[in-house]
């Protein structure tokens, strides 16, 4: 094993920093791309009558957008820029009418301290 100073563990084998920053980042990159995934096929699934009305999207390597629209008024954005190499800061918004006929919209932000919901009724 080589040891280039600090090391650190990944699933219970000690690794190199740089290993553990390659593994923090492929993941990080993984984790978005499934978040936009799962939103994705849930709007989908839950909506099997709706056409796409607009759809937009945009990855690079440090930042992400994306919008789209459907034909029964749920539309979503989301957007997202790597801050400081390590972090993700994102902000969206997505809305859709309840069951009840209520229109409902959520603007949120998520950083390295969690994600930050506010539900506008």
């Amino acid at each position: 094993m080589y040891k280039l100073g600090r090391q650190c563990s990944v699933n219970h084998k000690t690794v190199s920093v740089g290993l553990c920053a390659n593994k923090v980042k492929q993941n990080k990159t993984k984790m978005k791309f499934v978040i936009v995934l799962a939103c994705l096929l849930a709007v989908a699934y839950a909506n099997e009558e709706a056409d796409v009305v607009k759809s937009y999207q945009e990855v690079n390597p440090d930042s992400f957008k994306y919008e789209y629209e459907l034909s029964n008024h749920i539309r979503a954005l989301q957007e997202g820029v790597l801050h400081d190499k390590e972090n993700w800061l994102v902000k969206g918004e997505y809305e859709f009418v309840d069951p009840h006929g209520k229109h409902v919209q959520v603007v949120y932000t998520a950083d390295e301290h969690g994600y930050h919901p506010k539900v506008l009724l």
